[in-house]
């Protein structure tokens, strides 16, 4: 194949593929001609030149808000189908990597946790060493759907589904119907990125990376978006004017007396702003910081 004929390929592709179906393509391309290079069954690559592009696609991410997801909840066909919703949309879980290979024995009802096996955990023969685990809590939203469809008694969590993400995705398609909403693209994929980008609300970076199982550079580049809640509330105050929550939360802070608190070992005289949550009084003083969150220092 002539040199110039690799970029008309690709210009080919370009014409009924989205770019970022392109650039994967073109990069799967490039990484068998490197293999093919390094066993001297080429003598170079013929795509070193043709540039794969990026990945990134941000007008297929879709924010999928509480409502929408209680009405596709409710639309489901049985607790199994609500299980898997909710351990995509509130667990953050990839479906069908990670859902699929989720057991039983991986719920610690007392820990109020969940072992949640990485991507190599449905390959047969893994060595559960070899597995990338991580742990996440069970949250309040996700915990009413899995005491409904859990049983003990079998292996897997998700026992009752079969087929592979394609045959799920169709199936989710159909339910999104069914509860009268609006199709959106990549279900699975939103329902776990809109997780992403509610954690990243009021998580640190590291603490959202280690319960999605991203780097903060993927979460950035391929799950967190904006959500119609935002940009509502610029427009309801100008950026760095205290919206009216923030200066309620001030108003308490200030009528509210220090009060002795033991902190590892040690009093302390901090400030109740809600049950089990207190803040340095000096800290507020001198930082008058306008989000909530940045101003709390500790919780029991």
């Amino acid at each position: 194949m002539p040199r110039r004929e690799h970029h008309a390929f690709r210009e080919w592709m370009a014409k009924d593929c989205a770019q970022a179906t392109v650039s994967g393509y073109i990069k799967t391309t490039k990484k068998i001609a490197r293999a093919a290079v390094k066993d001297r069954l080429i003598n170079a690559s013929p795509f070193a030149d043709v540039i794969a592009g990026s990945q990134t696609n941000q007008s297929r991410l879709y924010f999928v808000d509480r409502d929408s997801t209680q009405k596709l909840i409710d639309a489901a066909p049985n607790k199994q189908w609500r299980l898997l919703i909710a351990l995509c949309r509130f667990g953050g879980l990839r479906n069908t990597s990670e859902t699929f290979s989720l057991k039983s024995s991986h719920i610690d009802w007392i820990k109020k946790t969940i072992r949640v096996p990485g991507a190599k955990g449905k390959k047969a023969g893994v060595d559960a060493a070899e597995i990338r685990w991580r742990e996440i809590p069970i949250y309040p939203e996700l915990r009413p759907y899995l005491e409904d469809a859990f049983d003990p008694e079998q292996e897997f969590v998700i026992n009752e589904i079969q087929g592979s993400a394609s045959n799920t995705r169709g199936k989710l398609e159909r339910i999104i119907a069914d509860a009268g909403l609006k199709q959106w693209p990549r279900v699975w994929h939103n329902l776990r990125a809109s997780r992403d980008t509610e954690l990243s609300e009021s998580l640190p970076d590291h603490v959202v990376g280690s319960l999605m199982g991203n780097t903060p550079k993927v979460s950035r580049k391929h799950y967190k978006m904006v959500t119609p809640q935002q940009m509502e509330s610029l427009t309801l105050s100008p950026l760095g004017q205290k919206t009216q929550d923030q200066a309620e939360v001030e108003t308490i802070v200030e009528m509210q007396p220090p009060e002795t608190v033991e902190m590892e070992g040690k009093p302390s005289q901090l400030i109740r702003i809600f049950p089990g949550i207190y803040m340095n009084p000096e800290e507020f003083e001198t930082e008058k910081r306008p989000r909530q969150d940045s101003n709390l220092r500790h919780q029991l």
